[in-house]
């Protein structure tokens, strides 16, 4: 949020600027280069007046914002800019930044956390801007990703995606950079704010590049991608691709930024030229699954259309009070009693299967629920919050819950797949037998979801006990790192990039559910 009072419309900046004899030419640049805080465009612009009066008293803003005359800071780990900070991309904050590129991005074109923590280990790649005062609401996110330059290549010209680089395929010492963006509309110059900083830490750290490389819309205008690429006098490259544009530091560029990373880096250079790899401190290790402990769920076929995985097992909806009960007794025995009352939790997961009725389903064995299944389709802000614990399931409302429906993708967040602790207790055989029973009906929802056009982006779940590590893991779930204060493990599941047999199975459907409607339509 902006606060009126730290602002200065643009009609009494220049006001000021005129009364005091400064240029008004000058000022102006100066609010290009991100030395005097701006937000807005046009004549709706408004200034920051701590900036402003720094330039009426004639305080050197780039000498105070960042070593060798760069326009922001350099290499602090944080850096705060008005009710704003700047900082190097972290585990506290990746899931968030995750959140927003799926926002302002879309599903397809977000880059998977998992792919994200992988090149983040081998250095310094993102950086974000978030408001201090929130700092789960990132409102920019740059990544500059180090490749092979014929590996760029390829990406711009869609022979592969981002989610085909290795995190060793990230190498630091590379001339040529990749870019990446999101950011929120009204916050113009944030990536450029980004850009800027990412200059000053390269000239600290004598890090040198040929060319950044960017994809980008010419018709997006308004957007802070398009700003930056404008601030910084990003080239055209139509005969690699037509939304192709490259900044190339081996010319004259007049971007007052650009110049100065051209001449620090050149001051560095003393001869030769220096490169220094830059590794970031790992704040937890991947979690890295051992083979011969994870269970392969590779083996699929479809349930009966009753549910019926043998002639008493039946795998089905949870549709009656009582089935509510049984499945609130069953989770109280695993993780202890709710602060609520029975009624008052049968009540709320009423309202939900009234909203959506595929959120619970159980598992009966000779007329007895055994174990359950509750998964959520919701709103990846909603996910968010469950996933960092900021709020728990009963406090889910059920206009947040979404449908399975075609034209309508969703992502789930999976509660719990559990069984009765009493049935471990009277055999470990039956109990993995049970508990294969309830996998063979997970795998089946995502077949028969397939086959109605329901469409899939990603699973989430979470745990700290072994049947669900164990069992997240041999369904094809990545861990991502947790966000602060959470201690239990997180995992994502990435449909369309999955290769686990239930899942092509359920691209398969999809695929033909809309083949057919084509057919129909025609």
């Amino acid at each position: 949020m902006i606060n009126d009072h730290d602002y200065i419309s643009n009609s009494e900046a220049r006001e000021t600027v005129e009364q005091a004899g400064k240029s008004m030419t000058t000022f102006y640049r100066y609010a290009r280069e991100g030395k005097i805080g701006v937000q807005g465009s046009g004549r709706k612009r408004i200034y920051n007046k701590s900036d402003l009066n720094a330039f009426i008293q004639g305080e050197s803003l780039s000498d105070s914002r960042g070593s060798k005359d760069l326009s922001l800071r350099t290499s602090t780990s944080i850096l705060s800019i008005k009710n704003l900070v700047l900082e190097e991309l972290n585990q506290n904050n990746l899931l968030y930044a995750f959140v927003l590129q799926y926002e302002q991005n879309g599903y397809k074109e977000a880059i998977p956390m998992e792919t994200m923590w992988s090149w983040m280990q081998v250095g310094p790649i993102f950086w974000c801007l978030y408001d201090a005062s929130n700092p789960k609401e990132v409102i920019a996110l740059l990544g500059i990703l180090p490749l092979a330059e014929d590996q760029i290549l390829r990406l711009l010209r869609k022979e592969i995606s981002l989610q085909d680089i290795q995190a060793s395929d990230v190498t630091p010492s590379s001339q040529a950079h990749y870019m990446m963006s999101a950011a929120k509309p009204e916050s113009t110059d944030s990536l450029s704010r980004l850009m800027n900083h990412v200059f000053s830490y390269w000239c600290e750290k004598n890090i040198s590049t040929l060319a950044i490389y960017a994809e980008v819309q010419k018709s997006i205008n308004g957007n802070p991608l398009i700003y930056m690429i404008k601030e910084h006098f990003f080239a055209p490259r139509p005969d690699i691709g037509q939304s192709v544009w490259c900044l190339d530091f081996d010319n004259y560029n007049p971007s007052t930024a650009v110049q100065q990373y051209q001449k620090c880096i050149q001051d560095n250079k003393e001869g030769k030229n220096t490169v220094v790899a830059l590794p970031v401190e790992t704040l937890t290790k991947p979690l890295r699954p051992q083979k011969d402990r994870v269970r392969n769920f590779s083996g699929f076929r479809p349930l009966n259309s009753d549910g019926f995985i043998t002639k008493n097992a039946q795998f089905r909806r949870a549709v009656s009070d009582d089935d509510i009960r049984s499945i609130l007794h069953i989770n109280a025995a695993l993780f202890g009693t709710s602060k609520k009352s029975e009624d008052e939790l049968v009540m709320i997961r009423r309202a939900w299967l009234l909203k959506n009725p595929e959120i619970y389903y159980v598992l009966e064995v000779d007329g007895k629920i055994v174990g359950f299944l509750s998964m959520f389709p919701l709103p990846i802000k909603v996910i968010t919050t469950l996933i960092s614990g900021e709020i728990g399931v009963s406090q889910i409302l059920a206009d947040d819950i979404l449908p399975y429906e075609p034209n309508h993708p969703v992502d789930i967040f999976v509660q719990t797949l559990g069984l009765d602790p009493a049935i471990e207790q009277q055999s470990e055989e039956l109990f993995k037998r049970y508990g294969s029973f309830l996998i063979k009906g997970l795998m089946d929802l995502f077949y028969r979801w397939g086959s109605r056009g329901v469409e899939i982006h990603s699973v989430y779940a979470r745990s700290d006990t072994p049947y669900g590590i164990y069992t997240s893991r041999g369904l094809g779930f990545k861990p991502i790192p947790a966000p602060p204060g959470v201690h239990k493990q997180i995992f994502r599941l990435d449909i369309a990039r999955s290769e686990q047999a239930f899942l092509m199975e359920y691209m398969n459907e999809l695929k033909n559910y809309w083949k057919n409607r084509a057919l129909q339509s025609n």
